[in-house]
């Protein structure tokens, strides 16, 4: 729970972060270069403040991997179509991949036991509903074939 409270707080940040640079981005349609010096002026401000909001967004990007890499936890992030998207060290070797291994694997086809993929479709029907999915405890499939 600790660690979901750490992510949300994080991925807020980042978010917030990201609203603030399209906000700087939309007021570059409004600047009027016929008064150059002091509309450059305006713009490089503009722009500096963008690359302190791109700063500050991958600041908390890394924060975020690191506090996902050193959990004991497992995490994968996948999408629906089973594309893995991201791994820790933690979920590496709870199915015995390296983490680079794991990115090419498919989260139905390779990972999942056949077992479980009826019981995870069911879930995943309720969250695209807007109904919570977790928390969810299974097995997953060893790179040496046990679960």
């Amino acid at each position: 729970m600790f660690i979901f409270i750490i992510f949300r707080l994080l991925t807020t940040q980042i978010f917030n972060k990201i609203n603030q640079i399209t906000t700087h981005v939309s007021e570059y349609s409004n600047i009027n270069l016929k008064n150059t010096p002091s509309n450059l002026f305006e713009l490089n401000k503009h722009i500096d403040s963008l690359t302190y909001s791109y700063k500050e967004i991958r600041s908390k990007r890394d924060e975020l991997h690191e506090l996902l890499d050193t959990t004991l936890i497992g995490l994968c992030l996948w999408r629906l179509d089973g594309t893995v998207k991201y791994v820790n060290p933690a979920f590496a070797k709870i199915i015995g991949y390296p983490i680079e291994s794991i990115l090419t694997l498919n989260y139905w086809q390779n990972i999942t036991i056949e077992v479980n993929i009826k019981k995870e479709q069911k879930r995943l029907q309720k969250l695209q509903i807007g109904e919570r999915y977790g928390p969810l405890e299974k097995e997953y499939q060893h790179k040496d074939g046990y679960y």
